[in-house]
């Protein structure tokens, strides 16, 4: 890999593509933009890129098509997908196509930030690809220079003749498995380091030797295979077994930790509202229509909470955004505190919060959750030096109720709510005493 990456950019917005070069230019990436897919495979053809970037919606197509056509052309060639805060779909279908990882363009603009980390791990694991395949060719020139670029790789790595012996490994092999020197050795067996996994508890804490057998057994069969791996300070490696011509195998050991610290941040960040801490509107959807289907299938009876704080306008208006935020989180908190651990409290936006009650038996228990909340919530709020009294508004439905979506579960229960405030707000009202 060059030191300064050659990136093609495909941005039909001109806006966003200028920040978005700016950004990786900051980095020391040679960005080339282009508007559309049939201009990129068209530059692809004449010039040499090391990884492709693709916006998601562009005019008259999308990234997915852009990626589909890069793959079949270019199949080594690494592309990143950018996609939308509702588009978490999209990132997984183009994960399934073969792009190489994926950001999620939020309102804050943080994937800014992400963005250049992504292309700077695609960039590592292309150096460190191209690192293994030279290191590969020194062991089949002259043994002895081949442990030496072994030893000084990043990636743990150990190869095994096909009697499962061991042939030679690495000392970050040995790092990332937690073993002694002694099991380093050429000609140890890989049944000496399953065993040893076994009396530390790898396995579970009464391994039996069937269990080592099936782990042999499937080596044996010489069937390539990946999976992750935690050591006990909680780096993860992704292990790769790949067969060799001698009916041997080698495994290598990657680090994977950042990626997926990344990847979980990523997540969050889709799904949590970034103040409260609570599950946001997209995951608050999610989850709905999750209960709704189980209810569909099993009949079980779950109930909708929709909350709106009445007054919160005005203290946003007296005191300020600031302390509005904070009497926002300590709402939510008073709500995680009031209901289940398995009950499912989000944030709309705004002052307005909903709650998932899995498994009520009637509307009269959803009614006493809902009056629990509501004296929680209008209890006097002590934010910074100033004491603020507020109350809210609650509409209470119980599912199964005569609706096709959880969509319109949700329109109910906001009207609920709102009847609610019509007759003096601070209260609770059902969906079965609406009129329609």
């Amino acid at each position: 890999m060059p030191t300064k990456a050659r990136i093609l950019y495909a941005e039909d917005d001109p806006g966003l593509a200028r920040l978005v070069q700016r950004r990786l230019e900051h980095h020391g990436f040679e960005i080339w933009t282009v508007r559309s897919g049939p201009e990129a495979i068209s530059l692809l053809k004449t010039q040499h890129f090391d990884i492709v970037i693709t916006d998601y919606g562009m005019s008259g197509e999308d990234g997915l098509e852009l990626i589909r056509a890069v793959k079949a052309a270019f199949p080594d060639l690494p592309l990143v997908m950018m996609s939308g805060m509702g588009d978490l779909k999209i990132a997984v279908e183009a994960m399934k196509l073969g792009a190489a990882d994926y950001v999620i363009k939020d309102a804050e603009g943080s994937y800014l930030d992400l963005l250049p980390l992504a292309v700077l791990r695609i960039v590592e694991q292309q150096r460190l690809a191209q690192e293994k395949i030279r290191t590969e060719q020194a062991l089949s020139i002259e043994r002895a220079l081949s442990r030496l670029a072994f030893d000084s790789i990043s990636q743990g790595v150990c190869i095994f003749d096909e009697n499962l012996v061991l042939q030679l490994c690495n000392e970050q092999f040995l790092k990332c498995c937690e073993y002694p020197a002694r099991l380093g050795t050429p000609g140890t067996s890989l049944e000496a380091m399953l065993r040893f996994n076994a009396a530390r508890g790898d396995y579970g804490p009464n391994p039996t030797d069937a269990v080592i057998e099936a782990k042999l057994e499937r080596t044996r069969k010489s069937q390539d295979f990946k999976y992750e791996r935690k050591n006990s300070s909680g780096a993860i490696f992704e292990v790769c077994s790949h067969s060799m011509p001698n009916k041997g195998f080698v495994v290598t050991y990657t680090d994977v930790t950042e990626r997926k610290t990344n990847e979980q941040r990523i997540w969050l960040q889709a799904h949590y509202d970034a103040l409260t801490g609570l599950a946001n509107r997209s995951l608050f959807h999610e989850l709905l229509k999750r209960h709704v289907l189980q209810t569909q299938r099993t009949g079980h009876t779950f109930g909708l909470l929709f909350i709106d704080l009445d007054g919160f306008k005005e203290v946003n208006d007296t005191h300020g955004h600031d302390k509005g935020d904070l009497l926002l989180k300590v709402a939510a908190g008073r709500l995680q505190q009031v209901v289940r651990e398995s009950d499912v409290v989000a944030r709309l936006g705004g002052d307005e919060f909903t709650v998932i009650l899995p498994n009520v038996r009637n509307e009269e228990n959803a009614a006493h959750v809902a009056e629990k909340i509501l004296n929680a919530l209008s209890r006097p709020y002590g934010i910074d030096d100033i004491e603020i009294e507020i109350s809210a508004s609650i509409g209470v439905l119980l599912c199964p109720i005569d609706v096709a979506s959880g969509d319109e579960l949700l329109r109910k229960a906001d009207s609920a709510m709102y009847a609610a405030k019509r007759e003096g707000k601070r209260r609770v009202k059902l969906v079965h005493q609406l009129v329609h």
